[in-house]
């Protein structure tokens, strides 16, 4: 009984130390591609599903003349669905985009 004990304790050392190695090992694959390094074409690739769409909105926002022309034009907008013109703010929820925008503008 003592020897089959010991056993399962060596057993789950072994498989301790094989998850904290595989962890080690992906934190350093992954430290390597960090996203502020990252180019701006490999950032958006790197998006998926809403958090596209949301870093999107705020870069139209970012990059347009002033805040109420970037507003206007994603409340008319023909580029998120095919052949359809939405306004993203009741479609989306992006109005903490907008706060966020306002208090890095002002």
């Amino acid at each position: 009984m003592l020897k089959n004990n010991s056993l399962q304790n060596f057993d789950i050392q072994i498989l301790s130390i094989k998850e904290i190695l595989k962890v080690q090992f992906l934190q350093l694959k992954f430290e390597k591609v960090k996203i502020d390094v990252l180019q701006e074409v490999e950032r958006e690739i790197s998006f998926r599903t809403e958090q596209g769409l949301y870093y999107s909105y705020f870069k139209h926002l970012v990059n347009a003349p002033s805040l109420m022309d970037g507003k206007a034009d994603l409340e008319k907008d023909n580029l998120t669905e095919h052949l359809n013109t939405i306004n993203i703010f009741q479609r989306f929820n992006i109005h903490q985009v907008m706060h966020y925008l306002i208090r890095l503008r002002y």
